[in-house]
């Protein structure tokens, strides 16, 4: 969705297509208000979201074992993951910021940054945060962001999403009842009921989004 570039060392940067195969050390590069989706050889999946650079650092398959090796590096943006539970000891689904890395078995998680500061917020299983000398477990509808200093910070409950019953269009906007303790909302709306692409993904106040 929208304009997303690859690259690979030093070759010429190539637009994005749709079953275009990507190998170690791709450079992945989305423009602002883009997304591309990527399937990885044991069915994960990765949301890379509007303005964003992702490196693929390592894929590596086990031949017929089903176990596989996935890391990857957001430079900076912002990913959604949903990752395949793990079969085997060599099995592995790692992403690095500039500041953390968060190592999952099977799960759905968001990670965020900036370059300076990182964010994850686990939707199902768990993931183990590290950075700093400090490791932090999520586990579901829990969330942490790292200081200045890499460290990942206690985990902290997720707020919950809005209630969807109270969703509704109003003048060309998606408004809402507000919830308790949220000052900004991130909306998005697919075509697709697996949000393979995104049509829409805004940030907007507690009076919805346009």
């Amino acid at each position: 969705q929208g304009a997303a570039h690859a690259q690979t060392g030093r070759a010429a940067l190539v637009a994005v297509t749709q079953g275009m195969r990507l190998g170690i050390g791709t450079r992945l590069r989305t423009a602002k208000g883009a997304n591309l989706t990527l399937q990885f050889v044991d069915g994960s999946r990765l949301l890379l979201q509007g303005d964003s650079e992702l490196i693929l650092d390592k894929l590596t398959a086990y031949g017929a074992t089903g176990m596989a090796d996935t890391r990857v590096r957001l430079a900076r943006g912002r990913i959604g993951n949903a990752v395949r539970h793990m079969r085997g000891p060599a099995s592995r689904f790692i992403v690095e910021t500039p500041s953390t890395m968060s190592s999952v078995r099977g799960t759905r998680f968001r990670i965020a940054t900036d370059e300076a500061r990182s964010q994850a917020e686990v939707l199902e299983g768990s993931v183990a945060v590290s950075g700093g000398g400090r490791q932090v477990v999520l586990k579901r509808g829990q969330g942490t962001a790292s200081g200045a200093d890499h460290r990942p910070g206690a985990a902290s409950l997720l707020l919950p999403a809005p209630d969807a019953g109270s969703v509704k269009l109003q003048a060309g906007r998606l408004v809402w009842a507000p919830v308790a303790g949220a000052q900004r909302y991130r909306g998005q709306i697919s075509a697709t009921p697996d949000f393979l692409t995104l049509a829409v993904d805004e940030i907007g106040d507690a009076s919805g989004i346009a």
